[in-house]
C-alpha cells in the first residue's frame, strides 16, 4: 500500500486535484440525477395534470356528443315526422287538386244547365205571356157574356115579379165598376136601383166583398153623388154559383142569380 504523497509535492497537489475532480465528478453525477429525477417527477405530475386534464376535456367532449347524438336523433325524428306531414299535406294537395277539378267541371255543367234553363224560362215566358193574352181576351169574352147573361136574366126576374124597368139595363163605373144598374119601381110603385155584381164564378169571398161596399157609407156617398140613391136591390150572379154562397147571400139579404133565374130572392137595402 503506497502512502499519500507530501502535500508540498507536486505529486500530493495533483492527487489532491484528481481527488477534487473526482468528487466533484461524483456530487454533480448525484446532482444531475437529482435534478433529473426531480425533472421528472415534476414532469410526471405536470404529465398527470395535463392528462387529468385531457381525459376531463375527453369526458367532456363525450358527453357534448352523446347530446348531439340525441339532439340529432330527436332532429332527425322531427325532421321525419315533417316529411311524413309534408307527405300527408302533398296526398291531401293531389285529392284537394283532384275535388278541384271535378267542382270546376260540375261548375261548368251547372252553368250550362243554368244557362238551358235561363232559355227554357225564357220560352216558359213567352208561352205564359201569350197564355195570359189569350186568358184576358177569354175573361174578356166570359165577362162580357157573363153581363149579357146577368142582365137578360134580370129582366126576366125583375118582369116576373112585377117590377117595372125605368130605363135599360147598364154598367155604372164608381169605385170601380158595378157591372149592372137599372133603374125600376116595385109593384107597389116604389123607386128602386138594381145593383147587380157579376162573376163567371160566383164564389163567397167575392159575396161578402159585394156586401161590404154595399154597406159601406163612402160607397153609398158617391152612388148618391151618380144619381143612384136607396133604396138598393142588390144582387149577385154567377155563370157558376155554390151552395154555400146560396146561404150566405141570404144571410146577408142579398139575391143570388145564375142563367136559369133566382136562386135566392134580395131584401131591399134602405
Amino acid at each position: 500500500m503506497s502512502l499519500a504523497p507530501n502535500v508540498q509535492t507536486p505529486e500530493m497537489a495533483s492527487w489532491v486535484r484528481e481527488i477534487a475532480h473526482q468528487v466533484f465528478r461524483e456530487q454533480a453525477e448525484t446532482l444531475r440525477k437529482e435534478i433529473r429525477q426531480d425533472e421528472l417527477r415534476s414532469l410526471e405530475r405536470s404529465l398527470n395534470r395535463q392528462i387529468e386534464q385531457t381525459w376531463q376535456a375527453i369526458r367532456s367532449l363525450t358527453e357534448q356528443v352523446a347530446a348531439l347524438t340525441e339532439a340529432q336523433k330527436r332532429a332527425e325524428e322531427r325532421l321525419e315526422g315533417v316529411e311524413n306531414r309534408l307527405e300527408g299535406v302533398e296526398n291531401r294537395l293531389e285529392r284537394l287538386e283532384v275535388i278541384v277539378a271535378e267542382l270546376a267541371e260540375a261548375q261548368k255543367r251547372t252553368e250550362e244547365q243554368v244557362a238551358q234553363l235561363a232559355a227554357t224560362q225564357r220560352r216558359v215566358l213567352e208561352r205564359l205571356d201569350v197564355l195570359d193574352h189569350r186568358v184576358g181576351l177569354i175573361g174578356d169574352v166570359l165577362g162580357i157574356e157573363a153581363e149579357g147573361e146577368a142582365e137578360e136574366t134580370l129582366v126576366y126576374v125583375l118582369e116576373q115579379k112585377g117590377y117595372r124597368l125605368l130605363e135599360a139595363p147598364c154598367a155604372l163605373s164608381v169605385d170601380g165598376e158595378i157591372d149592372v144598374v137599372v133603374r125600376a119601381e116595385t109593384p107597389d110603385g116604389e123607386p128602386v136601383w138594381v145593383l147587380v155584381d157579376v162573376k163567371a164564378r160566383a164564389r163567397l169571398k167575392e159575396l161578402r166583398r159585394w156586401s161590404g161596399r154595399l154597406r159601406d157609407p163612402a160607397f153609398q156617398q158617391r152612388l148618391a153623388e151618380a144619381g143612384v140613391v136607396k133604396p138598393f136591390l142588390p144582387y149577385f150572379f154567377g155563370l157558376r154559383v155554390y151552395q154555400i154562397v146560396d146561404d150566405e147571400a141570404h144571410r146577408l139579404g142579398i139575391g143570388v142569380l145564375d142563367p136559369n133565374g133566382e136562386r135566392v130572392e134580395p131584401t131591399l137595402l134602405r
